[in-house]
């Protein structure tokens, strides 16, 4: 381990691929961050556009960016074992190639763990932003939780490593990683949004079932999880009719209101971020 990398303590993560529309404005933002004692390590997955060029740029102004190419296109899930391997430090923390941090997001989230050692994993709100990084909402975490918005969480990088993401829980890699260690983990939210989430539509069919399917298959396991029967028929049915409605949403065209019917907490107007909070956490000035 290299000198530089013993004295870091924070690993953050984002896998790309084909990114680039966003990735300048995510890594400006972990550029940002009022705590600068971390590590960026930039997981190419065989993108075909210019996301290597964006990330290989960066690298060259900031040694503590790190960039990973094999040339190849294994999944997200792969990528995500592979990061928590070559992590250094006492946390990780995970980020998506479109979303944004707000610039204290590393900070408050280590002044949180480093008080609360109990804590193995921690998450955030979040601000909900479209394809033009206008806000259009936001949603609230709170507390002790059993699940997050995964680019949003910091945790124990010892936790990761002995619970990694499960190979065939596609698309829903981060519930069923929540699901089975739920029970001998303690996981706990921030109530103050710190991250710009994107979000402009609804997964295209395929990829919106392939979810279904996987949460289905974490539904049969139930026991493994240390679930009910009744947990594990409701979720079922639940699955189901999410594929089911999709589907016929989609032969009109209006998969729209699908994504305005997701159960949102709102978070007070107090609390909330502002567009010019968005703007100072990629400013490159």
């Amino acid at each position: 381990m290299k000198e530089t990398d013993r004295n870091t303590l924070v690993s953050i993560v984002i896998p790309v691929y084909n990114g680039e529309v966003y990735l300048r404005d995510a890594i400006q933002s972990v550029v940002n961050q009022t705590f600068q004692n971390w590590k960026l390590y930039l997981i190419n997955d065989g993108s075909t556009d210019g996301s290597l060029v964006i990330m290989e740029e960066y690298a060259l102004r900031d040694a503590r960016i790190k960039v990973i190419d094999d040339g190849q296109n294994k999944g997200l899930v792969t990528r995500l074992n592979q990061s928590v391997e070559i992590a250094v430090g006492k946390y990780y923390a995970r980020m998506d190639a479109d979303d944004i941090m707000y610039i204290t997001r590393i900070e408050e989230q280590v002044t949180f763990l480093e008080s609360h050692p109990d804590v193995d994993v921690l998450g955030t709100s979040i601000m909900i932003i479209d394809n033009n990084n206008d806000i259009v909402g936001s949603d609230m975490y709170t507390g002790e939780v059993n699940s997050f918005i995964h680019p949003t969480v910091m945790g124990k990088l010892e936790w990761f490593r002995s619970n990694p993401y499960c190979e065939w829980a596609l698309r829903a890699e981060d519930m069923e990683l929540w699901s089975r260690t739920a029970s001998k983990s303690k996981f706990w939210a921030l109530n103050k949004p710190l991250l710009f989430y994107r979000e402009f539509g609804v997964p295209i069919v395929k990829k919106y079932i392939q979810t279904q399917k996987t949460l289905l298959r974490i539904c049969f396991r139930y026991k493994r999880y240390e679930k009910s029967c009744f947990w594990f028929m409701k979720n079922s049915v639940y699955a189901i009719i999410k594929i089911i409605a999709y589907m016929v949403f989609d032969l009109f065209g209006r998969t729209d209101i699908l994504i305005s019917k997701r159960r949102r907490i709102p978070l007070t107007e107090a609390t909330c971020l502002s567009k010019e909070d968005l703007i100072k956490s990629i400013s490159s000035k």
